[in-house]
This record gives structure tokens, sequence and C-alpha cells, in this order.
């Protein structure tokens, strides 16, 4: 499979560069996965490189309980958006039971250590590359992470699969007839490859012994398969995932405890203020980038994962003068380091500042929602910043980029009979097509048409192309520069202009921008910040056909203040009057949360983290 991929110019010209230009940076930013700790210990040679991968269940009948467990994985080396498109299928369980993992595993345990000794042989722009191919990084929910890790399940003793907190019992009735697993906030020893390997064999001397009656020892259940995976960590191999974990998880649950009626009485509770949150929401846009736009609350059980993503984006913004302020400055604690965790350049004071807001929020949380809230995925948040360090920001490795790959295989079978043979004949069907069609198709266009058909995406042939590679889209008209546009482009290029090319839309770092009047009520597309810090609103993007082609845009300089408490947030004072020409080269790669305010005075920009998983 690998090897398949590694024909396609596109993907082999990617990891050569990304190879290169891993090799040569001593950066302590975190941008990737190569760029973590736990990367750079693997000692790996300068052409080897690595992959991610990842099972889950997936329920493909909804009046059946058989479900398909695909082992999927892909290349870390590549960059985000081509190794996101190009995930691959390794694996497949179906029935109506989780899939016995050693049987499972076992012949791609052995495929993985077979490519980790046996080099893949593959090229570039005429440059033979021999390559190792290493499986470091594992990528599940809670629920598969722990049976595959060996460990006890999350709601038992000992169920953190990264510290030793053995959590407590927590009775929600008096009468005691009804508890849950909690772990309240302390310090605990980490676990380490070390201490695993000791406890699993005091585990293995303690079964010996007739009269142990336990089913593990200090959470360990069995020697997990993952042991005998090369340069695999049993512990930090293991990665955090936001989606499951945060989004899913903590963010989904406090929403709850806010907005259902079951709270009434809480101090807490504000779901008798849903019509004028949702008056707020009504007036959030979001990029044109994203699937998905805001919701109302009372949809939340609709809401995808995406969505609660959105909404911890916004919902300290949305909440002002709405949630008690404690409990919206314990919010932003949560928000605040998710994004700076999901941000595309972190560095290590971003780290030291998250660490200590995350071990705040989960102290700060039993305090002020109670013991029963103290629950596996909020304790786990006090690893997400160690899991950052080791393995780079958090959407590198996060779900979704995989649980798009299972939305993709319930359209490769028809009815229920041999769904397994169905998926694979399907797949292997479309792999020939995208090689044939890679190698068939030598005019770009042809290969971007191709392209959209491939992945459902919408085709637009480009109008206009300048030499530093800015794409103008769609219909345009004749723009007549007036004398005063004149002498600013003059001002701008060192050359007189009179004429060029109105357009709707362009991408510039391949990110879609639009013209202010484009906008929805539900999506914008027209802030843009430049590379002095200054922000601004399109109102036209005119592409100028001298000189390679010149690109511009007639906007109204944003005028704000960064929030004290959110450095993502800003709050706007006004929108000039008065426009000016923006050189579209000078355009920061960043997507913006226009949230809109009743009375129109003012608006809050909240900047997306990262604009790789728009991508």
């Amino acid at each position: 499979m690998i090897s398949s991929l590694l024909e396609s110019p596109e993907i082999a010209s990617n990891l050569y560069n990304n190879l290169v230009r891993r090799n040569s940076d001593n950066s302590e930013t975190l941008r990737d996965i190569c760029d973590g700790s736990m990367y750079k210990s693997l000692n790996i040679s300068a052409f080897d490189f690595t992959c991610s991968f990842n099972t889950d269940g997936v329920s493909p009948f909804r009046s059946s309980n058989s479900s398909i467990w695909p082992l999927l994985a892909s290349i870390n080396e590549l960059s985000y958006s081509i190794r996101r498109s190009n995930t691959f299928l390794i694996g497949l369980w179906f029935g109506t039971k989780k899939p016995d993992f050693e049987t499972f595993l076992h012949p791609f345990i052995e495929m993985f250590n077979e490519l980790s000794h046996n080099p893949l042989q593959w090229g570039y722009n005429g440059n033979k590359v021999s390559s190792l191919c290493y499986f470091p990084v594992f990528i599940a929910d809670s629920v598969a992470r722990c049976v595959v890790q060996g460990l006890t399940q999350f709601n038992g003793k000992y169920g953190c699969p990264w510290c030793l907190n053995k959590g407590e019992t927590y009775w929600i009735d008096k009468e005691r007839r009804r508890r849950k697993w909690v772990y309240k906030y302390k310090e605990c020893i980490l676990r380490t490859q070390e201490n695993y390997l000791e406890n699993l064999n005091c585990l293995c001397e303690k079964l010996q012994t007739p009269d142990f009656n336990q089913d593990g020892y200090m959470g360990i259940k069995s020697a997990s398969q993952l042991l005998l995976i090369t340069k695999f960590h049993i512990i930090n191999g293991c990665v955090y995932d936001i989606m499951h974990s945060a989004y899913l998880g903590v963010v989904k649950m406090l929403t709850s405890l806010w907005f259902d009626a079951c709270n009434h009485e809480k101090f807490w509770y504000i779901g008798k203020k849903i019509d004028q949150i949702d008056s707020v929401l009504k007036m959030c846009k979001v990029p044109y980038d994203y699937d998905r736009t805001v919701r109302s609350i009372l949809q939340r059980n609709l809401w995808k994962a995406t969505e609660w993503r959105t909404w911890v984006f916004i919902a300290s913004t949305v909440l002002q003068g709405i949630l008690p302020e404690v409990y919206r400055l314990h919010l932003l604690k949560l928000s605040n380091s998710l994004m700076l965790l999901s941000d595309e350049n972190i560095t290590q004071i971003d780290l030291s500042y998250c660490e200590d807001a995350l071990s705040s929020f989960v102290k700060q949380t039993e305090n002020l929602y109670g013991t029963e809230y103290c629950t596996f995925n909020l304790h786990i948040l006090l690893h997400a910043t160690t899991c950052v360090q080791n393995w780079g920001p958090l959407w590198s490795y996060s779900a979704f980029q995989f649980e798009n790959y299972n939305g993709i295989l319930n359209n490769l079978f028809n009815g229920s009979n041999h769904v397994v043979e169905q998926i694979k004949s399907r797949t292997l069907e479309l792999m020939e097509i995208q090689r044939r069609g890679k190698q068939m198709f030598k005019n770009t266009i042809a290969q971007d048409f191709f392209r959209s058909m491939m992945w459902s995406k919408t085709f637009a042939k480009q109008s206009r192309k300048t030499s530093d590679d800015i794409n103008f889209l769609g219909p345009f008209k004749k723009y007549s520069f007036s004398v005063e546009e004149q002498r600013k482009l003059h001002d701008l290029f060192g050359m007189l202009i009179a004429f060029g090319d109105s357009f709707r839309r362009c991408v510039v770092h391949g990110k879609v921008y639009s013209r202010s009047d484009q906008a929805t009520a539900k999506r914008n597309n027209s802030v843009i910040s430049t590379n002095d810090g200054k922000m601004w609103l399109i109102h036209k993007l005119i592409y100028i056909g001298l000189s390679g082609g010149k690109a511009v845009a007639i906007a109204s300089r944003i005028r704000s203040q960064p929030s004290i408490v959110n450095s993502y947030l800003t709050v706007v004072s006004q929108i000039d009057d008065a426009w000016s020409f923006v050189n579209l080269n000078s355009i920061c790669r960043q997507k913006f949360i226009l949230v809109e305010v009743a009375d129109n005075k003012f608006k809050y920009l909240i900047r997306i983290p990262n604009v790789v998983e728009l991508e």
C-alpha cells in the first residue's frame, strides 16, 4: 500500500522535500508531528519515515449490531492535507462483537516490523531513495485504546493510560444505588515503559498464585501487542485525541450542565437564556472552509465533533454576561489551552501556560460543579500538554482524519452480504483509478477536475493566476481605476496601472477569500490580516495583468484591540470608511469567526487556531 502511494509524483515530491526539510530543522517551535520530542528520540535515518495508525468501530447498519473495525494509517511526514486525503486502509474486522485484538493486529504488527527492517525503494526527480518505515503513533478513542494497550477500562481502577491515578467510586445517591468512577485532581506517578513492564511481570506472578482474584494489576490486564512494534513506546506512543476526549467529552459535558433542565436549580444553569444565546449564534459567521455553520443550542444533541470544536472557540465570547463570570473564566482556561495546543506554531512558553491553565481548570472543576463531574475525560486533560511536547500540535494526530475515512467506508458497500469483500474490492478499484488518473492526465486543469471528481469537491477552472501562485476564480468584470486609485497603485507597485479584472473570489496560500458582498447570514470570507499585524475587510479583489500578474484587494482597515484574557479574540471598535489597496502577497494564512452584536455597533473576531484542518 505504501509503495503504491509513493508511485504518485505529488506524494513522492511532498515526502522527499519534507524529509530534507526535517533533517535541517533545529527549531524548538512545534509545527507538526516531526517536531515532537518523542519523534526526535526515534533517531531514524535521513530518509526513513513514520506512520500513525488507528482503529475504531463503525456501525454500518441501523437495524443490526454488526460493526466494522478498519485499521487505518497515514504517513506522518506528508503535509497534513496530503496525508489526510491519502489515509489508507490496511486491515478490516467485521462482526457482531469487538475484535479479538491479539488475533486482529498480529499479522499487521508483523508487517510493521517487516517495513522497519527491510527498506522500501522509491524515487523522486531522478533520486533513488531507500527508506525504512516505522509505526510509533497509535490513535484511538478511550474505549479502543485501553483494550489495545492492555489496560483497565477508563471507568475502572488505574484506568488512565498515562499515570497511576487510581480513581475512586462516587455514589450519586444517598441510598448508594447509583455510582460512577471519578478521578479527583491529585499529583500522580506517571506511567513509563519501565514501570509498565515491571507491573506486567508482577501481574504474571500474581496470576500464578491461587488467592489472586483481581482481573489486573495497577491497571494492566494483559500484555499488549503494541509492545512488539519496533520503536513503539507503550505509554507515549498512545496519544491524546482531542476530538473524542475534549470536544465530544469535556466540552459537551460542560454544555450539558449549563443547559439541561435537570440542573435548573444549579447556580451555573443558563437554560432559560437559550433564546438570547441563539440570537448571538445566528450572527456568528464562519469561513466558507467550514463544512458546518453554527446551529442553535436547542440542536446540540445533533452537533458533530466539528461543531463542538467551533463552540469551544466561541463559547466564552457568546456567553459573556450570561454564564456567571467565575464559570466563564473557568471555561476560558479550557478554550485558551485547546486553541493554543491546536495552533500551527506552539512555543515552549505556550506549553508552560497550558500546563498551568489545564491543571487549574481540572482542579477547579470539582469545586465549581461537584465531584461527580471529575470524569476520565476531564482527568486526561492533564496529559494533553505532554502529548503535544512529545508529538506536536493536537490537530496533527487527531481522530478527525480517520473519522473522515470511516464515512467513506460506508459508501464502499451495498446491502449486508459480503461486506468485507465489497470494501476490499472497491478500495483496490479506487486505488487503481487514482494511480491511472495521475499517470494519464498531464494537463493541470484536467488533473484538478479529476481530483474534484474523486473527492466530491466543486471544480472551479481558474480564470487568472499570478506568477506567485495567487488564483482568481469564477466570472469577472473589467475594472477601470480612478485617478486616485491609479495614484495609490503607483505608490504600491511603482507603475501606472489603468485597468484590471474584478473577481468575487481568490485563493491565497491555499485559502479562499471573497468580497464582503459575498457574505451570507452564516458565512464570511472577507476578513484578512496582513504581515504587519493589520486587519482588513475586503470590498474588491482585482487581478492586474502586468509583470506576471499582480493581485490586490480594495479593503477597509478594521480598527481593533486584542483581548487581554483571550489571545485569539479581537474586539473591533470600528471599520474605516476610507479604503486602501492591499497587496495579496502580504496576507497571513489566517481565518476568522465573525461574531456580530445585535446593535451592529461592534464585532468580535476570533482567529481560528490553525487553517490546516480546513484544507
